[in-house]
């Protein structure tokens, strides 16, 4: 009884689900600029984006009213301007290695309605090193 006890808990704890966290949608290594058009619907699309140089680097997101966007360095900075704050133009000093996460996502309102976030973004290193 105890072989059979100790049997089922082990094929329990061996058929346990196993927790995955979701990857970014596209991943980009920053040599000079990107350009990325697209959109959002049930779901949030996220971008990861790491400069391959330590210079400056520039943020330009577009997107409609039924877009809601985040965008994040590493676990440090969270930028999320109010909804329909468009364009949002940013710049920030990077070193190698940082990583920028941007995520579109729809309004509420728009997610209700089934209406789809339409975006789009540039980013580009600054030609000059950044100091």
């Amino acid at each position: 009884m105890r072989k059979s006890k100790f049997a089922f808990h082990l094929a329990l704890l061996m058929s346990s689900p196993i927790v995955a966290t979701a990857e970014p949608l596209e991943s980009f290594q920053l040599k000079d600029h990107v350009e990325v058009s697209g959109q959002s619907i049930g779901s949030s699309r996220l971008y990861k984006v790491t400069p391959t140089l330590a210079k400056t680097v520039r943020f330009t997101i577009n997107g409609d009213s039924a877009c809601r966007y985040g965008l994040q360095k590493g676990a440090v900075r969270d930028f999320q301007p109010p909804e329909g704050d468009f364009p949002f133009v940013f710049s920030d000093k990077a070193a190698v290695g940082d990583v920028y996460i941007l995520s579109f996502s729809q309004t509420r309102p728009a997610w209700l309605e089934g209406k789809p976030c339409l975006y789009s973004f540039s980013i580009a290193l600054d030609p000059a090193p950044s100091g």
